[in-house]
């Protein structure tokens, strides 16, 4: 008697008794159970390899999400320092204007007195007009530096 469940196209598992005999007025039986065919070792390991190559390709994903969020953090943080110094510089240029005009005023003043020379109102102009504009330079580097920001944090309003 064998029982046969079929486990795919080559492969049975064969359950029962195998053969009986006589021998000597004695009966002997035997009983054999087992797994037979070629193919479902083989699609066991297969099916292994598959479940690994799954989790290594969830583990790659799952660093590569780690990544990107690392780099959107790290780019957040650069351009907060970026608009930080900017505004500081933006700061310092414009202090520097206003001490330039003040320089310049005082400058003329003393030459319609007769104490300064016109050199002297000449360089006092032309250090207005740098300082006017590195201020320009300033303020533009700092709209940069704060859509930078905004782009960064997904704060910029399209």
């Amino acid at each position: 008697m064998v029982i046969s469940k079929f486990l795919s196209n080559n492969d049975h598992l064969k359950i029962g008794f195998k053969s009986e005999r006589r021998i000597n007025n004695f009966l002997s039986v035997q009983v054999g159970a087992g797994l037979t065919g070629k193919n479902f070792l083989r699609d066991m390991i297969q099916k292994a390899a598959k479940v690994n190559q799954a989790r290594f390709a969830l583990n790659k994903i799952e660093n590569q999400i780690k990544t990107a969020t690392q780099g959107f953090q790290l780019e957040a943080q650069t351009a907060k320092t970026t608009l930080t110094n900017a505004l500081g510089s933006l700061a310092n240029q414009e202090k520097n204007r206003t001490l330039a005009a003040d320089v310049a005023r005082i400058t003329k003043i003393k030459y319609q007195q007769g104490v300064g020379s016109s050199l002297e109102v000449m360089d006092a102009e032309t250090a207005l007009k740098v300082a006017e504009t590195n201020y320009y330079a300033a303020m533009v580097e700092a709209f940069i530096a704060k859509v930078d920001f905004e782009k960064a944090t997904g704060t910029l309003i399209k």
